[in-house]
C-alpha cells in the first residue's frame, strides 16, 4: 500500500526541519560542562558566530581567521575585532545578540568547581 499524500508532506516537512538545525560539535563542551574529574570547563574564547540574518548577502557565519583577531561578548552584543593588517584594521564591529543563532568556542583548561 502506497503512503498517502498527507503522510508524504509530513515526512518532507520533518526532513526540512532537520536539515535546518545546526549540529553542535561535541568536542567543544556543549554536552558536558564538566570534565571527568568534576572541574568546570571554561570558554577561553569565542571562535565562530552563526548568524540568524546575514550582515551582508554572503556573510552568515563569522569566525576567527584571516582578518579577524577575536570575537568578544559585551553585554547583549558581540564585537568582532579586526587584525592590524586586515580589512577591519583598527575596527570593532558590533553584532547584536539577537542576530546570533549559535556560538562555538574553544575551552580553556578546566577550573576548580567552587560550589
Amino acid at each position: 500500500m502506497a503512503p498517502s499524500a498527507h503522510a508524504l508532506r509530513g515526512a518532507a516537512r520533518a526532513a526540512g526541519r532537520s536539515a535546518l538545525r545546526l549540529d553542535r560539535p561535541s568536542s567543544q563542551g556543549y554536552d558536558t560542562p564538566t570534565s571527568g574529574n568534576g572541574r568546570l570547563r571554561l570558554a577561553a574564547s569565542i571562535e565562530i558566530l552563526y548568524l540568524r540574518f546575514p550582515v551582508h548577502p554572503n556573510i552568515t557565519v563569522i569566525q576567527i581567521g584571516p582578518g579577524i583577531q577575536r570575537i568578544d561578548k559585551e553585554g547583549d552584543s558581540f564585537f568582532v575585532v579586526g587584525t592590524e593588517d586586515g580589512p577591519l584594521a583598527g575596527k570593532k564591529v558590533e553584532i547584536p545578540g539577537d542576530n546570533v543563532a549559535a556560538i562555538q568556542w574553544t575551552l580553556d583548561e578546566p577550573a576548580i568547581k567552587t560550589s
